[in-house]
């Protein structure tokens, strides 16, 4: 289908969406009461019916009452309003399109535009200086992954962008598919975006031209279904511009971990090695069921141990709640959470996503447990060991000593030092 077409097509779509949604909502307010971002907000949810009728009149009209615009820009995609709502509206939706609405009506299309691309950019100079200093050229090779004498795969595995910040996490993923035989293909990385950074800032066009091509590939492979690592690139995708149904999706959509639960029997007969820890789960909102199949199949480990202890963050990953405003309610909510799992005698904090692995790897310096990525604890029970090179440079406190360790692969892969360290600073460090 020609772009133009392709574009009208979704974005008719997602209109068509928000109509149903206006018919749908009745402003019951039911959402608004579960939603955790109501704290950080100051939103008073004794309101909730007047504040979700003013989301609907964002949606009308681009603006609307200051405590609706608030709540829209505050949310953090948790999905507790999900199944709060008795109408079939998604509320999580919902405000994502009363953003966009706002950003429709208020910005200019070329602001909108400059800023996607600034924005885009960004994260393509982050991903790829954070990966590439941590990669050897082969190893950054061995990621395709093609099928064995181009067969067509049964699956496709979506990196997603972010992921390869933590290189560790891809290997191990890459290696527990090889264990369940399914014929895969690899595809991610910016050349293989969702959009979401575009839409974010309003720009529909280029949102959909990124999405669209993205999709297009996946068609192509002959895949019936793409099993997505990123939260964000699920969401986008299943969500938004492609939900399930869309004449455009000649595929289905999983995330990792429910993949990997449905195929559970499979990937049991590989589970060779007891995995005797005591494991407490570091869960946010239960996005496509990823919550439910990381317990299914670490509950599979032989002699691994799951811990509740509570303390389900708020958000759909720890990076979900950017907003200045909210950021003490996130790191109070985490030290609730670190402190819980302490006094609940865990001995391995397992991480679903690579955002919050990146924030919490290092947690064995102040407490007594180590953080890992869940799929680790699954390539332990396979004999499958690929150390973390992100918590290793990170563990050294400062860019010139991450530097120093990485140095032959800042020349070998042909990075700007002085990017890499500015990379390092805000995205492995944290400093502004």
């Amino acid at each position: 289908m020609p772009f133009n077409e392709a574009k009208d097509s979704i974005t008719g779509q997602l209109d068509a969406r928000v109509e149903q949604v206006l018919e749908a909502c009745v402003a019951c307010g039911e959402c608004l009461t579960v939603c955790p971002m109501t704290v950080p907000g100051e939103i008073d949810d004794s309101n909730s019916e007047e504040v979700t009728a003013g989301v609907l009149d964002i949606l009308r009209t681009g603006s609307g009452p200051a405590d609706a615009e608030k709540w829209a820009s505050l949310c953090s995609h948790t999905g507790k309003c999900i199944d709060a709502c008795d109408y079939g509206v998604n509320p999580r939706f919902m405000l994502g399109m009363a953003r966009r609405a706002m950003k429709l009506a208020k910005v200019a299309p070329e602001e909108r535009r400059a800023k996607g691309k600034e924005d885009f950019a960004t994260m393509v100079k982050g991903s790829r200086a954070m990966s590439h200093m941590q990669l050897s050229k082969a190893e950054i090779n061995n990621f395709s992954r093609p099928t064995k004498n181009g067969e067509t795969p049964e699956v496709v595995f979506w990196t997603g962008c972010n992921v390869w910040r933590t290189p560790h996490i891809v290997m191990h993923c890459l290696d527990i598919l090889d264990g369940i035989g399914a014929p895969y293909e690899v595809m991610g990385g910016p050349g293989n975006c969702c959009g979401i950074i575009q839409l974010r800032t309003g720009d529909d066009e280029n949102a959909v031209r990124q999405a669209g091509t993205t999709n297009d590939r996946f068609a192509t492979t002959g895949a019936k279904e793409v099993v997505s690592w990123c939260p964000t690139c699920q969401m986008q995708f299943d969500e938004t511009l492609f939900y399930e149904g869309h004449e455009e999706r000649p595929y289905d959509t999983s995330i990792f971990a429910g993949f990997l639960a449905s195929r559970l029997d499979d990937l049991k007969k590989k589970f060779t090695h007891p995995v005797p820890r005591k494991v407490g789960l570091h869960l946010h909102g239960d996005m496509a069921g990823v919550n439910h199949g990381v317990r299914d199949v670490l509950s599979a480990i032989p002699e691994l141990q799951i811990i509740d202890f509570g303390h389900e963050m708020a958000g759909y990953q720890c990076n979900s709640i950017k907003s200045a405003s909210a950021n003490n309610f996130k790191l109070d909510a985490r030290k609730a959470q670190l402190d819980a799992a302490a006094a609940a005698g865990v001995d391995t904090l397992a991480v679903v996503y690579h955002g919050c692995y990146r924030d919490l790897c290092t947690a064995s310096e102040e407490y007594p447990f180590e953080a890992v990525n869940f799929v680790e604890l699954i390539g332990e029970a396979m004999g499958i060991t690929h150390p973390s090179s992100f918590k290793r440079l990170k563990l050294l406190g400062e860019s010139d000593k991450v530097l120093d360790e990485v140095g032959q692969m800042i020349a070998q892969n042909a990075l700007d030092p002085d990017e890499v360290r500015a990379v390092v600073d805000t995205e492995m460090l944290g400093k502004k």
